[in-house]
């Protein structure tokens, strides 16, 4: 996310997306470190991307076809991690970046998709999903959508 929207999250007495995923990686790991990058307020070229196992990009207002620093500093953000060649998960916002990271383009759908995603099975055992069956149902919405090139 970027200044303004963490602002219309303030404004909104709202949680921000990152603070609700940090919770959910300290509660599954109370050992693990979490550090959020705030990409308007944090110098990016001196950022210790080499000490972290794992990156996350959580979801977001943002366009990607916008032209603005916010983009380009996410975008180069994603470069250097994809060069790393660590575990990457995104999620909205994220994948639309590390999408367009890969070459691949994100476009608007006609009309908003929202829907109840069914029959969702876990196929890999891990501890995140220890409390969830392995067969369930969840919802899902989306105004974008990927293309691979």
């Amino acid at each position: 996310m970027d200044e303004s929207h963490d602002l219309e999250h303030e404004k909104a007495n709202s949680q921000f997306q990152y603070t609700f995923f940090k919770e959910i990686i300290t509660q599954t790991d109370p050992n693990a470190e979490v550090r959020v990058l705030h990409t308007y307020l944090d110098d990016i070229n001196s950022f210790s991307y080499d000490d972290y196992d794992v990156f996350m990009w959580t979801g977001g207002l943002g366009n990607i076809y916008l032209s603005n620093q916010h983009n380009q500093n996410q975008l180069k953000v994603c470069e250097k991690i994809l060069k790393l060649d660590k575990p990457l998960w995104g999620s909205c916002w994220g994948l639309q970046v590390i999408a367009t990271c890969y070459g691949d383009k994100i476009t608007k759908t006609e009309k908003f998709e929202f829907g109840f995603a069914e029959n969702i099975e876990i196929i890999k055992n891990h501890y995140v999903y220890e409390k969830q069956k392995k067969l369930f149902h969840c919802t899902r919405s989306s105004l974008r959508s990927f293309r691979k090139n």
